[in-house]
C-alpha cells in the first residue's frame, strides 16, 4: 500500500497538473521567461513586453498557483520551491509548444534582433573579428553586442543577460553541464624565439629546459586555468618564468635573447609579423580549443537558433583555413 508521504506527493502532483492545464496559454511564455531569467525586467525584454505587463501577468500566475514563485534575495531574486518544481515540469510540458511560442514572440518583436556575446581578448584576436564579418555577410540584420569576460559572465549567461560566451578551454577541461557548447577552432602551442637564434624548426627538449621561459598572462594577479593546465601538462614549475600581459611584450622580451616564449599559433598569426622573432616547434603537444557556450536548459529563441547555425558554418570554414600569416614567422 502507498505510504501517506507517497500519497501526498501524488496528490500534490495532480493538483499541479490541474493548475497547469487551467493556465491561460497566453501566460505560458511569461511563466517560462520569469522562471528562466528570475527577473521581471529581463523577462519583459525577452518577450518584447513592458515590465508592468509582465508584473501584472506574474500576479495572475501567483494567484493561480497560490505561491509567490519569485522572491527577493538581496539585490537578486530566487525561485520558490513551487517555482523550481514548475521549472522542471515546464521543460517537458512546453516542449511541443516551443516552436509556436518562439514564432509568436518573434512576430511581436519590432526591434532588430540582437545578441549579447561575452568574448575574451584571445578569442577576439583569433575568431572575433572574422566571426563578426562572417555574420554580417550572411545576416546583416543581426546586431552583435560584444562584452568583456569577467567574474559575472557565467551568472549573466544563466540569467539570460548574455546569449553566448566565446572562450578557450583545454579540451580535457570540465564544463558546466547546463551549458551547451560548440567547438569553433583549435590552436596549438608554439615557441617564439629570436630571429637570430640557432634553433631551426624544432627545439630540442634539452634546449627548451635550459632557456628562460616567458608566458602570456593577461591578469598576473588572477588564477589562469589555461596557463596552469599547460604548465601541469608539460610538468613545469619554475620560479624564473616571466609573465607578461600582451603579445607585443612577448616579442620585445624574446628579441636579442635566448629566451623562449610559449605562444598560440593562431594568436601570433592574427598579429602583424615581427621580423625580429620567429616560431619553432616545442617538444610537447598542447592544444587549446575555443568554444561557443550558451545556456541550453531552455529552448532557444529563433535568433539564437539562427546564430548557432552561423557558428557551425563559421567553425567549418575557419577549420579549413590555413594559418598562412603565421608562416611569416617560420625560418
Amino acid at each position: 500500500m502507498p505510504t501517506r508521504k507517497a500519497s501526498f506527493r501524488a496528490c500534490r502532483s495532480k493538483e499541479f497538473m490541474r493548475s497547469l492545464r487551467a493556465t491561460n496559454l497566453n501566460l505560458l511564455p511569461v511563466l517560462r521567461a520569469v522562471l528562466r531569467f528570475k527577473n521581471v525586467t529581463r523577462a519583459a525584454r525577452a518577450l518584447d513586453l513592458s515590465p508592468s505587463t509582465v508584473s501584472e501577468m506574474l500576479g495572475h500566475l501567483r494567484h493561480m498557483f497560490d505561491d509567490e514563485l519569485l522572491v527577493a534575495r538581496g539585490k537578486t531574486f530566487r525561485l520558490t520551491v513551487v517555482a523550481e518544481r514548475l521549472d522542471q515540469q515546464l521543460r517537458t510540458v512546453l516542449k511541443p509548444l516551443d516552436h509556436l511560442i518562439d514564432l509568436e514572440i518573434s512576430a511581436t518583436s519590432h526591434e532588430s534582433p540582437k545578441l549579447d556575446i561575452a568574448i575574451n581578448d584571445y578569442s577576439m584576436l583569433v575568431v572575433g573579428e572574422q566571426l563578426v564579418r562572417f555574420c554580417a555577410e550572411l545576416h546583416p540584420e543581426i546586431i552583435l553586442n560584444l562584452h568583456d569576460v569577467n567574474e559575472e559572465t557565467a551568472i549573466a549567461l544563466l540569467q539570460g543577460d548574455l546569449d553566448f560566451l566565446i572562450s578557450p578551454e583545454i579540451p580535457a577541461g570540465l564544463t558546466d553541464p547546463q551549458f551547451a557548447r560548440l567547438a569553433l577552432v583549435d590552436d596549438r602551442m608554439m615557441g617564439l624565439v629570436d630571429a637570430g637564434s640557432p634553433i631551426i624548426g624544432n627545439i630540442s627538449e634539452e634546449m627548451y629546459w635550459r632557456a628562460q621561459h616567458i608566458f602570456l598572462h593577461h591578469n598576473p594577479g588572477h588564477y589562469n586555468a589555461s596557463r596552469t593546465t599547460i604548465l601541469q601538462h608539460i610538468g613545469e614549475n619554475r620560479a624564473d618564468s616571466i609573465l607578461v600581459e600582451s603579445y607585443p611584450l612577448l616579442a620585445f622580451l624574446v628579441e636579442g635573447t635566448e629566451s623562449i616564449a610559449l605562444v598560440l599559433e593562431r594568436a601570433v598569426a592574427a598579429l602583424m609579423p615581427q621580423p625580429s622573432v620567429r616560431l619553432v616547434e616545442v617538444p610537447f603537444e598542447v592544444t587549446l580549443r575555443t568554444f561557443a557556450y550558451w545556456d541550453d536548459t531552455y529552448p532557444r529563441d529563433p535568433v539564437q537558433r539562427r546564430f548557432v547555425e552561423i557558428l557551425r558554418d563559421f567553425a567549418s570554414q575557419i577549420s579549413r583555413r590555413a594559418t598562412t600569416r603565421a608562416k611569416a614567422f617560420y625560418p
